[in-house]
């Protein structure tokens, strides 16, 4: 039952931080609504690897680190951290969320559809 429970907090974070970077992406790729990227570390990965570096670190990177930390580690020696594992995913997945909600509104302040 905590391997379901940590793979929906895992999807929770993957499908928050998407929603983040999808309207980022609509932001940035409408110049006309003054969009711009207020994270200086996301700004960087734009500008180096471009969106897809930009989805894979937020999609696939970050969301595995955290589950390594959580339960890596701690696995080899017989107790597995789940209560880690929850709240690490499900804090990177209301992250996300909440930045993907705050450029949904300015997106459709803009005028512009994003879906």
């Amino acid at each position: 039952m905590n391997d379901l429970f940590v793979f929906l907090t895992f999807l929770f974070a993957v499908l928050g931080q998407f929603f983040d970077a999808f309207t980022t992406q609509i932001g940035l790729n409408n110049p006309a609504s003054g969009f711009t990227e207020a994270n200086p570390i996301a700004a960087g990965i734009i500008k180096y690897l471009g969106f897809t570096g930009l989805y894979a670190l937020k999609l696939a990177v970050i969301p595995m680190l955290v589950l390594f930390i959580a339960l890596g580690p701690t696995k080899s020696l017989g107790a597995v951290s789940y209560p880690g594992a929850y709240f690490g995913e499900s804090a990177w997945g209301a992250i996300g969320l909440v930045f993907g909600t705050l450029n949904y509104l300015t997106l459709k302040k803009a005028k512009i559809s994003v879906f």
